[in-house]
């Protein structure tokens, strides 16, 4: 399972005054409103991204269909957490599309549910203190 990051115009389209939480909750509003739903592969659909200012937390919300729509694949998928966070981590240290929300220090978690139930079946949160 890829994680894709899709923060393009993020941060660029509205003003400087605004603050920095407000200003993200706004830009993934608008940034979902035009955006989603968005076909990553043949299991998986962005359908939303959200920005939770009491957590400070980016959210990207995925619905995932055909073999990934259980509950076993994802714990399987489970074990190797340390992994899939590593390997976001060193994505965000790269990316330059991201720089502003590592900048920022925000939180950014991924959220799989399932297309039938809408189930969550398993989000994996990113912290400042996994990719600083």
């Amino acid at each position: 399972m890829k994680h894709t990051f899709f923060l393009l115009p993020l941060f660029m389209l509205v003003a400087c005054q605004q603050p920095i939480d407000e200003r993200l909750a706004d830009e993934t509003r608008q940034w979902t409103e035009t955006n989603c739903p968005k076909i990553i592969d043949e299991i998986t659909r962005l359908d939303s991204m959200s920005y939770d200012k009491a957590s400070k937390t980016l959210h990207y919300w995925y619905s995932v269909s055909g073999e990934a729509d259980n509950d076993a694949f994802w714990l399987c998928y489970d074990a190797q957490r340390p992994l899939h966070k590593q390997q976001i981590a060193d994505q965000l240290r790269v990316n330059t599309e991201m720089k502003n929300i590592v900048a920022q220090k925000r939180n950014i978690q991924y959220n799989y549910r399932s297309i039938s139930t809408r189930k969550l079946l398993y989000a994996l949160q990113v912290t400042p203190a996994d990719y600083q």
